[in-house]
Protein backbone atom coordinates (compact mmCIF):
# COMPACT_ATOMS: atom_id res chain seq x y z
CA UNK A 1 0.00 0.00 0.00
CA UNK A 2 2.91 2.33 0.75
CA UNK A 3 4.37 1.77 -2.71
CA UNK A 4 0.95 2.43 -4.24
CA UNK A 5 0.78 5.79 -2.47
CA UNK A 6 4.27 6.67 -3.68
CA UNK A 7 3.33 5.89 -7.29
CA UNK A 8 0.06 7.81 -6.92
CA UNK A 9 1.83 10.89 -5.57
CA UNK A 10 4.43 10.59 -8.33
CA UNK A 11 1.71 10.45 -11.01
CA UNK A 12 -0.11 13.45 -9.52
CA UNK A 13 3.08 15.51 -9.34
CA UNK A 14 4.11 14.65 -12.89
CA UNK A 15 0.67 15.62 -14.21
CA UNK A 16 0.45 18.84 -12.20
CA UNK A 17 3.96 19.90 -13.21
CA UNK A 18 3.26 19.27 -16.87
CA UNK A 19 2.68 22.73 -18.44
CA UNK A 20 0.46 21.20 -21.12
CA UNK A 21 -1.99 20.01 -18.46
CA UNK A 22 -2.01 23.36 -16.64
CA UNK A 23 -2.67 25.13 -19.92
CA UNK A 24 -5.43 22.69 -20.91
CA UNK A 25 -7.12 22.67 -17.48
CA UNK A 26 -6.97 26.30 -16.38
CA UNK A 27 -5.61 28.78 -18.88
CA UNK A 28 -7.47 27.56 -22.00
CA UNK A 29 -10.94 27.29 -20.39
CA UNK A 30 -10.53 30.71 -18.76
CA UNK A 31 -9.51 32.31 -22.05
CA UNK A 32 -12.20 30.52 -24.08
CA UNK A 33 -14.94 31.31 -21.58
CA UNK A 34 -13.87 34.94 -21.40
CA UNK A 35 -13.86 35.27 -25.18
CA UNK A 36 -17.19 33.45 -25.54
CA UNK A 37 -18.79 35.50 -22.78
CA UNK A 38 -17.56 38.83 -24.17
CA UNK A 39 -18.57 37.89 -27.71
CA UNK A 40 -22.01 36.56 -26.73
CA UNK A 41 -22.79 39.48 -24.41
CA UNK A 42 -21.70 41.94 -27.08
CA UNK A 43 -23.67 40.15 -29.78
CA UNK A 44 -26.77 39.71 -27.64
CA UNK A 45 -26.58 43.37 -26.67
CA UNK A 46 -26.44 44.32 -30.33
CA UNK A 47 -29.42 42.08 -31.13
CA UNK A 48 -31.34 43.46 -28.15
CA UNK A 49 -30.64 47.05 -29.19
CA UNK A 50 -31.74 46.24 -32.72
CA UNK A 51 -34.93 44.60 -31.45
CA UNK A 52 -35.68 47.55 -29.16
CA UNK A 53 -35.32 50.06 -31.97
CA UNK A 54 -38.70 51.32 -33.00
CA UNK A 55 -39.71 51.00 -36.58
CA UNK A 56 -37.49 51.32 -39.63
CA UNK A 57 -38.03 52.04 -43.32
CA UNK A 58 -40.95 50.39 -45.09
CA UNK A 59 -42.02 50.63 -48.71
CA UNK A 60 -45.80 51.15 -48.90
CA UNK A 61 -47.80 50.41 -52.05
CA UNK A 62 -51.34 51.81 -51.68
CA UNK A 63 -53.70 50.29 -54.24
CA UNK A 64 -56.80 50.98 -52.19
CA UNK A 65 -56.72 54.76 -51.59
CA UNK A 66 -59.56 54.37 -49.10
CA UNK A 67 -60.33 56.07 -45.81
CA UNK A 68 -58.60 53.32 -43.74
CA UNK A 69 -55.25 53.57 -45.56
CA UNK A 70 -54.68 56.96 -43.96
CA UNK A 71 -55.20 55.34 -40.54
CA UNK A 72 -52.71 52.63 -41.49
CA UNK A 73 -50.08 55.23 -42.39
CA UNK A 74 -50.62 57.17 -39.17
CA UNK A 75 -50.35 54.05 -37.02
CA UNK A 76 -47.09 53.05 -38.69
CA UNK A 77 -45.62 56.54 -38.29
CA UNK A 78 -46.68 56.65 -34.63
CA UNK A 79 -44.69 53.45 -34.03
CA UNK A 80 -41.50 54.79 -35.60
CA UNK A 81 -41.77 53.46 -39.15
CA UNK A 82 -40.60 55.68 -42.00
CA UNK A 83 -42.75 55.14 -45.06
CA UNK A 84 -41.48 55.22 -48.62
CA UNK A 85 -44.44 55.43 -51.00
CA UNK A 86 -44.39 53.47 -54.25
CA UNK A 87 -47.00 53.49 -56.98
CA UNK A 88 -46.48 49.89 -58.15
CA UNK A 89 -44.81 46.64 -57.23
CA UNK A 90 -42.05 47.19 -59.79
CA UNK A 91 -41.19 50.50 -58.19
CA UNK A 92 -41.25 48.85 -54.74
CA UNK A 93 -38.73 46.21 -55.93
CA UNK A 94 -36.42 48.95 -57.24
CA UNK A 95 -36.60 50.83 -53.94
CA UNK A 96 -35.93 47.68 -51.94
CA UNK A 97 -32.90 46.92 -54.11
CA UNK A 98 -31.36 50.38 -53.75
CA UNK A 99 -32.25 51.23 -50.14
CA UNK A 100 -31.97 49.74 -46.67
CA UNK A 101 -35.73 49.32 -46.28
CA UNK A 102 -36.90 46.40 -44.14
CA UNK A 103 -39.58 45.28 -46.58
CA UNK A 104 -42.75 46.29 -48.36
CA UNK A 105 -46.46 46.41 -47.49
CA UNK A 106 -49.00 46.26 -50.30
CA UNK A 107 -52.54 47.41 -49.48
CA UNK A 108 -54.87 45.88 -52.12
CA UNK A 109 -58.15 47.27 -53.39
CA UNK A 110 -61.10 46.63 -51.09
CA UNK A 111 -59.03 46.96 -47.92
CA UNK A 112 -61.00 49.89 -46.51
CA UNK A 113 -64.32 48.45 -47.66
CA UNK A 114 -63.69 45.19 -45.77
CA UNK A 115 -62.75 46.97 -42.54
CA UNK A 116 -65.81 49.22 -42.77
CA UNK A 117 -67.96 46.12 -43.25
CA UNK A 118 -66.25 44.39 -40.30
CA UNK A 119 -64.70 41.80 -42.57
CA UNK A 120 -61.08 40.56 -42.54
CA UNK A 121 -58.83 42.80 -44.62
CA UNK A 122 -55.69 41.60 -46.34
CA UNK A 123 -52.20 43.08 -46.70
CA UNK A 124 -49.41 41.58 -48.76
CA UNK A 125 -46.13 41.56 -46.83
CA UNK A 126 -42.68 41.30 -48.39
CA UNK A 127 -39.69 41.05 -46.09
CA UNK A 128 -36.07 41.32 -47.22
CA UNK A 129 -33.28 39.08 -45.93
CA UNK A 130 -30.05 40.84 -46.86
CA UNK A 131 -27.66 38.39 -45.19
CA UNK A 132 -27.69 35.01 -43.44
CA UNK A 133 -27.21 36.20 -39.86
CA UNK A 134 -29.23 36.47 -36.68
CA UNK A 135 -29.00 40.26 -36.80
CA UNK A 136 -30.41 40.27 -40.33
CA UNK A 137 -33.22 37.94 -39.26
CA UNK A 138 -34.01 40.28 -36.35
CA UNK A 139 -34.34 43.22 -38.74
CA UNK A 140 -36.52 41.19 -41.10
CA UNK A 141 -38.85 40.30 -38.25
CA UNK A 142 -39.73 43.96 -37.82
CA UNK A 143 -41.87 43.81 -40.96
CA UNK A 144 -44.16 41.25 -39.34
CA UNK A 145 -44.03 43.32 -36.16
CA UNK A 146 -45.51 46.21 -38.17
CA UNK A 147 -48.34 43.96 -39.36
CA UNK A 148 -48.99 42.85 -35.76
CA UNK A 149 -49.16 46.48 -34.65
CA UNK A 150 -51.61 47.29 -37.43
CA UNK A 151 -53.79 44.27 -36.70
CA UNK A 152 -53.97 45.01 -32.98
CA UNK A 153 -54.70 48.71 -33.31
CA UNK A 154 -57.18 48.39 -36.17
CA UNK A 155 -59.05 45.73 -34.16
CA UNK A 156 -59.24 48.11 -31.21
CA UNK A 157 -60.49 50.96 -33.37
CA UNK A 158 -63.18 48.89 -35.11
CA UNK A 159 -64.46 47.14 -31.99
CA UNK A 160 -64.46 50.33 -29.88
CA UNK A 161 -66.65 52.00 -32.48
CA UNK A 162 -69.13 49.17 -32.01
CA UNK A 163 -69.15 49.46 -28.22
CA UNK A 164 -66.81 46.60 -27.32
CA UNK A 165 -64.67 47.45 -24.25
CA UNK A 166 -60.96 47.86 -24.93
CA UNK A 167 -60.01 45.54 -22.04
CA UNK A 168 -62.10 42.74 -23.50
CA UNK A 169 -60.51 43.11 -26.93
CA UNK A 170 -56.96 43.11 -25.55
CA UNK A 171 -57.46 40.03 -23.37
CA UNK A 172 -60.79 38.23 -23.78
CA UNK A 173 -59.42 35.19 -21.94
CA UNK A 174 -57.04 35.59 -19.00
CA UNK A 175 -55.25 32.27 -18.66
CA UNK A 176 -53.89 31.18 -15.30
CA UNK A 177 -51.19 28.67 -16.13
CA UNK A 178 -49.87 25.83 -14.03
CA UNK A 179 -47.55 22.89 -14.66
CA UNK A 180 -48.15 19.49 -13.12
CA UNK A 181 -44.60 18.20 -12.71
CA UNK A 182 -45.47 14.63 -11.83
CA UNK A 183 -46.98 15.18 -8.34
CA UNK A 184 -45.78 18.80 -7.95
CA UNK A 185 -48.07 21.68 -8.98
CA UNK A 186 -46.29 24.84 -10.13
CA UNK A 187 -48.41 27.91 -10.82
CA UNK A 188 -46.66 30.22 -13.24
CA UNK A 189 -47.24 32.74 -15.99
CA UNK A 190 -44.02 31.80 -17.78
CA UNK A 191 -44.28 28.16 -18.84
CA UNK A 192 -41.44 28.50 -21.32
CA UNK A 193 -39.05 29.62 -18.55
CA UNK A 194 -39.84 26.55 -16.45
CA UNK A 195 -39.51 24.17 -19.40
CA UNK A 196 -36.26 25.86 -20.44
CA UNK A 197 -34.84 25.41 -16.94
CA UNK A 198 -35.81 21.74 -16.87
CA UNK A 199 -34.31 21.11 -20.32
CA UNK A 200 -31.08 22.80 -19.25
CA UNK A 201 -30.94 20.62 -16.14
CA UNK A 202 -31.39 17.42 -18.14
CA UNK A 203 -28.95 18.38 -20.90
CA UNK A 204 -26.17 19.67 -18.63
CA UNK A 205 -25.43 16.14 -17.31
CA UNK A 206 -24.63 14.65 -20.77
CA UNK A 207 -22.61 17.76 -21.67
CA UNK A 208 -20.50 17.44 -18.53
CA UNK A 209 -20.08 13.71 -19.24
CA UNK A 210 -18.78 14.56 -22.72
CA UNK A 211 -16.33 17.11 -21.30
CA UNK A 212 -15.18 14.70 -18.61
CA UNK A 213 -14.75 11.74 -20.97
CA UNK A 214 -12.77 13.74 -23.50
CA UNK A 215 -10.51 15.30 -20.90
CA UNK A 216 -9.62 12.18 -18.95
CA UNK A 217 -9.19 10.03 -22.07
CA UNK A 218 -6.64 12.41 -23.51
CA UNK A 219 -5.02 12.95 -20.12
CA UNK A 220 -4.46 9.26 -19.33
CA UNK A 221 -3.39 8.29 -22.86
CA UNK A 222 -0.92 11.16 -23.07
CA UNK A 223 0.48 10.42 -19.62
CA UNK A 224 1.20 6.81 -20.57
CA UNK A 225 2.74 7.83 -23.91
CA UNK A 226 5.07 10.33 -22.24
CA UNK A 227 6.38 7.64 -19.89
CA UNK A 228 6.98 5.30 -22.82
CA UNK A 229 8.80 8.00 -24.77
CA UNK A 230 11.02 8.85 -21.78
CA UNK A 231 11.64 5.16 -20.99
CA UNK A 232 10.05 5.54 -17.55
CA UNK A 233 7.50 2.76 -17.97
CA UNK A 234 10.15 0.04 -17.85
CA UNK A 235 11.49 1.49 -14.59
CA UNK A 236 8.01 1.57 -13.04
CA UNK A 237 7.34 -2.02 -14.08
CA UNK A 238 10.55 -3.13 -12.35
CA UNK A 239 9.42 -1.76 -8.97
CA UNK A 240 8.14 -4.14 -6.23
CA UNK A 241 4.55 -3.35 -7.12
CA UNK A 242 1.98 -5.47 -8.90
CA UNK A 243 1.12 -4.17 -12.33
CA UNK A 244 -2.56 -4.09 -11.47
CA UNK A 245 -1.69 -1.68 -8.65
CA UNK A 246 0.36 0.36 -11.10
CA UNK A 247 -2.60 0.66 -13.45
CA UNK A 248 -4.85 1.48 -10.47
CA UNK A 249 -2.46 4.25 -9.37
CA UNK A 250 -2.41 5.75 -12.87
CA UNK A 251 -6.21 5.57 -13.12
CA UNK A 252 -6.65 7.15 -9.68
CA UNK A 253 -4.26 10.01 -10.49
CA UNK A 254 -5.90 10.66 -13.86
CA UNK A 255 -9.36 10.51 -12.25
CA UNK A 256 -8.39 13.11 -9.63
CA UNK A 257 -6.91 15.48 -12.21
CA UNK A 258 -9.82 14.78 -14.57
CA UNK A 259 -12.41 15.65 -11.94
CA UNK A 260 -10.54 18.87 -11.18
CA UNK A 261 -10.52 19.66 -14.87
CA UNK A 262 -14.22 19.00 -15.30
CA UNK A 263 -14.94 21.16 -12.25
CA UNK A 264 -13.13 24.03 -13.94
CA UNK A 265 -14.72 23.45 -17.34
CA UNK A 266 -18.15 22.54 -15.99
CA UNK A 267 -18.24 25.37 -13.47
CA UNK A 268 -17.29 27.95 -16.07
CA UNK A 269 -19.76 26.65 -18.66
CA UNK A 270 -22.60 26.38 -16.14
CA UNK A 271 -21.91 29.94 -15.05
CA UNK A 272 -21.63 31.06 -18.67
CA UNK A 273 -24.92 29.57 -19.86
CA UNK A 274 -26.82 30.42 -16.68
CA UNK A 275 -25.66 34.04 -16.92
CA UNK A 276 -27.01 34.15 -20.47
CA UNK A 277 -30.31 32.44 -19.74
CA UNK A 278 -31.10 34.48 -16.62
CA UNK A 279 -30.83 37.84 -18.38
CA UNK A 280 -34.36 38.90 -17.71
CA UNK A 281 -36.75 39.57 -14.89
CA UNK A 282 -36.16 38.25 -11.42
CA UNK A 283 -39.60 36.69 -11.64
CA UNK A 284 -38.54 34.45 -14.52
CA UNK A 285 -35.38 33.47 -12.67
CA UNK A 286 -37.33 32.52 -9.55
CA UNK A 287 -39.77 30.51 -11.66
CA UNK A 288 -36.90 28.54 -13.23
CA UNK A 289 -35.37 27.93 -9.80
CA UNK A 290 -38.70 26.69 -8.49
CA UNK A 291 -39.02 24.28 -11.42
CA UNK A 292 -35.53 22.86 -10.91
CA UNK A 293 -36.10 22.50 -7.15
CA UNK A 294 -39.33 20.62 -7.83
CA UNK A 295 -37.49 18.31 -10.24
CA UNK A 296 -34.84 17.41 -7.65
CA UNK A 297 -37.47 16.84 -4.99
CA UNK A 298 -39.17 14.37 -7.36
CA UNK A 299 -36.11 12.36 -8.41
CA UNK A 300 -34.90 12.18 -4.79
CA UNK A 301 -31.50 11.51 -3.21
CA UNK A 302 -31.36 7.90 -4.44
CA UNK A 303 -31.27 9.06 -8.06
CA UNK A 304 -28.55 11.62 -7.32
CA UNK A 305 -26.50 8.98 -5.47
CA UNK A 306 -26.93 6.53 -8.35
CA UNK A 307 -25.85 9.22 -10.83
CA UNK A 308 -22.71 9.92 -8.79
CA UNK A 309 -21.77 6.23 -8.55
CA UNK A 310 -22.46 5.70 -12.26
CA UNK A 311 -20.22 8.67 -13.09
CA UNK A 312 -17.42 7.10 -11.06
CA UNK A 313 -17.85 3.83 -12.99
CA UNK A 314 -17.90 5.76 -16.28
CA UNK A 315 -14.69 7.59 -15.39
CA UNK A 316 -12.93 4.33 -14.52
CA UNK A 317 -14.20 2.71 -17.73
CA UNK A 318 -12.90 5.54 -19.94
CA UNK A 319 -9.60 5.74 -18.09
CA UNK A 320 -9.03 1.99 -18.34
CA UNK A 321 -9.93 2.02 -22.02
CA UNK A 322 -7.60 4.95 -22.73
CA UNK A 323 -4.69 3.37 -20.87
CA UNK A 324 -5.30 0.02 -22.56
CA UNK A 325 -5.13 1.54 -26.03
CA UNK A 326 -2.21 3.81 -25.15
CA UNK A 327 -0.15 0.72 -24.25
CA UNK A 328 0.09 -0.05 -27.96
CA UNK A 329 1.35 3.36 -29.13
CA UNK A 330 4.86 4.72 -28.94
CA UNK A 331 4.54 8.52 -28.87
CA UNK A 332 2.34 11.35 -27.66
CA UNK A 333 0.92 12.11 -31.10
CA UNK A 334 -0.32 8.56 -31.52
CA UNK A 335 -1.76 8.65 -28.00
CA UNK A 336 -3.76 11.78 -28.81
CA UNK A 337 -5.11 10.12 -31.96
CA UNK A 338 -6.08 7.05 -29.95
CA UNK A 339 -7.90 9.20 -27.39
CA UNK A 340 -9.88 10.69 -30.26
CA UNK A 341 -10.97 7.20 -31.27
CA UNK A 342 -12.41 6.83 -27.77
CA UNK A 343 -14.06 10.23 -27.39
CA UNK A 344 -15.88 10.43 -30.73
CA UNK A 345 -18.05 7.28 -30.45
CA UNK A 346 -18.71 7.98 -26.76
CA UNK A 347 -19.80 11.53 -27.63
CA UNK A 348 -22.27 10.11 -30.18
CA UNK A 349 -23.76 7.88 -27.46
CA UNK A 350 -24.10 10.86 -25.11
CA UNK A 351 -25.76 12.87 -27.87
CA UNK A 352 -28.25 10.04 -28.49
CA UNK A 353 -29.18 9.94 -24.80
CA UNK A 354 -30.49 13.53 -25.01
CA UNK A 355 -33.28 12.46 -27.38
CA UNK A 356 -34.43 9.22 -25.76
CA UNK A 357 -37.78 9.35 -23.96
CA UNK A 358 -38.01 6.56 -21.37
CA UNK A 359 -41.80 6.99 -21.10
CA UNK A 360 -42.25 5.81 -24.70
CA UNK A 361 -40.41 2.52 -23.95
CA UNK A 362 -41.61 -0.54 -22.12
CA UNK A 363 -39.82 -1.85 -19.03
CA UNK A 364 -37.75 -4.44 -20.91
CA UNK A 365 -36.49 -1.86 -23.41
CA UNK A 366 -35.61 0.57 -20.62
CA UNK A 367 -33.57 -2.11 -18.88
CA UNK A 368 -31.71 -2.94 -22.11
CA UNK A 369 -30.97 0.73 -22.81
CA UNK A 370 -29.81 1.15 -19.20
CA UNK A 371 -27.01 -1.32 -19.93
CA UNK A 372 -25.55 0.70 -22.84
CA UNK A 373 -22.42 2.66 -21.84
CA UNK A 374 -22.67 6.47 -21.74
CA UNK A 375 -26.37 6.41 -22.61
CA UNK A 376 -27.20 4.87 -19.25
CA UNK A 377 -25.58 7.73 -17.32
CA UNK A 378 -27.44 10.35 -19.36
CA UNK A 379 -30.79 8.64 -18.67
CA UNK A 380 -30.50 8.25 -14.90
CA UNK A 381 -32.34 11.52 -14.15
CA UNK A 382 -35.19 10.72 -16.62
CA UNK A 383 -35.42 7.26 -15.06
CA UNK A 384 -35.60 8.81 -11.60
CA UNK A 385 -38.34 11.18 -12.74
CA UNK A 386 -40.64 8.32 -13.78
CA UNK A 387 -39.67 6.27 -10.72
CA UNK A 388 -37.97 3.46 -12.66
CA UNK A 389 -35.40 2.53 -10.00
CA UNK A 390 -34.81 -0.88 -11.57
CA UNK A 391 -33.33 0.79 -14.65
CA UNK A 392 -31.25 3.07 -12.42
CA UNK A 393 -29.80 0.04 -10.64
CA UNK A 394 -29.00 -1.59 -14.00
CA UNK A 395 -27.38 1.65 -15.24
CA UNK A 396 -25.21 1.97 -12.13
CA UNK A 397 -24.28 -1.73 -12.05
CA UNK A 398 -23.44 -1.86 -15.76
CA UNK A 399 -21.17 1.20 -15.45
CA UNK A 400 -19.24 -0.44 -12.62
CA UNK A 401 -19.10 -3.81 -14.42
CA UNK A 402 -17.74 -2.25 -17.63
CA UNK A 403 -15.12 -0.40 -15.60
CA UNK A 404 -14.10 -3.58 -13.79
CA UNK A 405 -13.80 -5.56 -17.03
CA UNK A 406 -11.64 -2.93 -18.75
CA UNK A 407 -9.36 -2.45 -15.73
CA UNK A 408 -8.99 -6.23 -15.29
CA UNK A 409 -8.19 -6.72 -18.97
CA UNK A 410 -5.69 -3.84 -18.93
CA UNK A 411 -3.93 -5.41 -15.94
CA UNK A 412 -3.81 -8.75 -17.73
CA UNK A 413 -2.25 -7.18 -20.82
CA UNK A 414 0.43 -5.45 -18.75
CA UNK A 415 1.20 -8.53 -16.67
CA UNK A 416 1.70 -10.79 -19.71
CA UNK A 417 4.29 -8.51 -21.34
CA UNK A 418 2.15 -8.20 -24.48
CA UNK A 419 2.61 -4.48 -24.46
CA UNK A 420 6.35 -4.87 -25.07
CA UNK A 421 5.83 -7.48 -27.77
CA UNK A 422 3.44 -5.23 -29.63
CA UNK A 423 5.79 -2.25 -29.42
CA UNK A 424 8.83 -4.20 -30.60
CA UNK A 425 6.79 -5.74 -33.40
CA UNK A 426 5.85 -2.27 -34.62
CA UNK A 427 9.47 -1.18 -34.70
CA UNK A 428 10.57 -4.24 -36.66
CA UNK A 429 7.68 -3.83 -39.06
CA UNK A 430 8.66 -0.23 -39.76
CA UNK A 431 12.32 -1.20 -40.28
CA UNK A 432 11.32 -3.86 -42.79
CA UNK A 433 9.25 -1.34 -44.73
CA UNK A 434 12.27 0.93 -44.99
Amino acid sequence: MKTFKIILVKELKSMIRDPKIIIAMIIVPLILTGIMYAAMIGFMGQVAREAEKKGGSLVLVDMDHGNWTGTVKELLKMNGYRLINASSLDEAWRILGSSNALGALVIPKGFSENLSSIKPAHISVYTVIRSISILSFTRSGKVMEAVTILSKNLTLIVTTRHGVPKEFVEKPVDARLAILLKNKLLETRDVEAVIGGLITTVIIIPILVMILSGFIAQLSATSMAVEKEEKMLETLLSLPLSRTQLIAAKITAAAIIGFLGVLVYGGLYIWFFSSLTTVGSSTSTSVVTAGISALYSIIGPYTITGLFIALIGLVLFILGLAILLSLFVEDVRSAQIVSGYIVFPLAILVFISMFIDPVSMDQTTRLIVAAIPMINVGLIIPYGFIGDYSSIIVAVASSLVYAGIVIWFTGRVVSTEKVFTMRLFKKKWRLRRR
